[in-house]
């Protein structure tokens, strides 16, 4: 806790080709009613006006702004470049075409505040808001929290409770550049868009707590063009990368996390077989040579599932 750092928050934003939507953002964050923070702007190859508007925000002089342009990589490429940037003590990850509400920073602040002055601060690394539409409905609303303001971690809030609203998190630096950290490699990496956030958070959840807000800190906006560095690669390569995605998802879910699915939600862990399975399939990737995996159910499910994937694959194509 007697770390240094420059601001209180960093807040960073992915982007490619989102030159019309930044704007909307950069409002949202000079409204912000906490004024202690950065923003940092990795720009994932962009071939629009990305940075000539950012350029612009900076020359405002209105807010502490950073912009990297790196050659277009995907959306882990861009979590790396920013990891190694952020000079806040707590990180907001926030996209080119969505928004903070204006008092996001300051209800974190408050909670971060709040942990910093009891006893278990070193036992949690993120505290999550709800997300509404711009139309003020709440995102994946099936049942209230447990609480107003609930800890635990996320594996506990995913497995047990299966509390599954879209949640937006302000995070501890140092874990991000630890646990909870996009690797620089790892397999298919070149061949991937993202790297599955989901086993980012769990793996975090092995050793941290999280706290959970009623307050709402994200607005999604109805005119989002799409997923991150997808845009350029039109037709079958958006397939391909967004297959290559749920492949690595699914082998890492196995491979890594196999004691929480089998423990808590076996169906889940047998979606996961099943998706890695048929993934393999569509890229060529022989599955059962490919997991690594002692346990012989996950081998035999391999193995029976085989043949009907592999025949509902050349069904579908």
């Amino acid at each position: 806790m007697n770390q240094a750092y420059k601001y209180r928050f960093s807040v960073w934003t992915a982007t490619y080709n989102r030159a019309g939507f930044l704007p909307r953002l950069y409002e949202s964050l000079l409204a912000q009613t906490f004024k202690d923070f950065e923003w940092i702007i990795v720009d994932d190859g962009s071939i629009d006006d990305t940075e000539t508007v950012c350029r612009r925000f900076i020359d405002e002089g209105r807010l502490n702004i950073r912009y990297i342009k790196k050659e277009n990589g995907g959306k882990h490429t861009a979590w790396v470049a920013a990891t190694a940037l952020f000079e806040g003590r707590y990180v907001v990850t926030i996209d080119s075409d969505d928004m903070l509400t204006a008092d996001a920073l300051d209800i974190f602040n408050k909670h971060w505040a709040d942990l910093e002055h009891g006893n278990d601060y070193d036992l949690f690394w993120e505290v999550r808001g709800l997300c509404r539409t711009e139309d003020g409905k709440i995102i994946g609303a099936t049942k209230p929290l447990p609480a107003p303001v609930f800890d635990t971690t996320h594996i506990d809030m995913y497995f047990k409770h299966k509390y599954l609203y879209e949640m937006h998190g302000c995070r501890k630096v140092e874990v991000l550049r630890n646990e909870a950290k996009v690797p620089e490699a790892f397999e298919y990496s070149n061949l991937c868009s993202n790297y599955g956030e989901r086993l980012r958070w769990i793996a975090a959840g092995r050793k941290y707590k999280t706290r959970y807000i009623n307050n709402v800190v994200r607005v999604y906006m109805y005119d989002s063009p799409g997923t991150l560095s997808l845009q350029r690669n039109f037709g079958k390569n958006v397939s391909v990368k967004r297959t290559y995605n749920s492949l690595i998802t699914a082998k890492y879910s196995i491979e890594r996390d196999r004691d929480l699915w089998v423990r808590f939600n076996y169906k889940g862990h047998v979606v996961n077989i099943l998706m890695f399975s048929y993934m393999s399939m569509r890229v060529g990737i022989n599955p059962i040579k490919t997991l690594k995996t002692s346990a012989l159910t996950d081998k035999a499910m391999l193995i029976i599932s085989y043949i009907p994937l592999r025949l509902l694959l050349l069904f579908l194509h």
